[in-house]
């Protein structure tokens, strides 16, 4: 099943620039990471812009991965969008150190200096397992 849903994504991808079964919108497109904070007054803002905007909203069933470009093209088009950091202080880390690992990479204690200098919040992704002494490390400074 999984390889029949990645030829069928491959096709949809190669047959989409000729098909249009949707009107363009008028907000501006933006996406981005689906790993974000909100503050209250954005939450309260979606979530009218969600009640009084319904075309909007049905729009979006069947795009693919929307929560990566919903909600940041709502705020982004609001009066919220000059309040909006360009960084979600989530270390996360793309970058392949072995072949066909999986991505994002699951983080272990050769990361925590990484981690440190990130000056991030958040770290994504760890594993109890894998991730076990890094977790301890991070205890510590938490403690500290």
């Amino acid at each position: 099943w999984k390889n029949i849903l990645w030829h069928t994504d491959d096709i949809q991808k190669k047959l989409l620039p000729y098909i249009t079964i949707r009107k363009p919108l008028k907000e501006k497109f933006y996406y981005g990471s689906q790993w974000f904070s909100l503050s209250q007054e954005a939450v309260h803002y979606l979530l009218d812009f969600c009640k009084t905007h319904r075309s909007f909203v049905r729009r979006f069933y069947l795009t693919f991965v929307p929560d990566e470009s919903f909600f940041h093209m709502i705020l982004m088009n609001s009066p919220l969008a000059s309040q909006i950091m360009p960084h979600n202080l989530r270390f996360i880390d793309w970058t392949r150190k072995v072949p066909k690992e999986p991505l994002p990479r699951t983080l272990k204690i050769e990361d925590y200096d990484d981690i440190i200098q990130s000056k991030c919040f958040f770290c994504r992704k760890i594993s109890v397992t894998q991730s076990a002494e890094l977790l301890d490390k991070l205890d510590e400074l938490r403690k500290g």
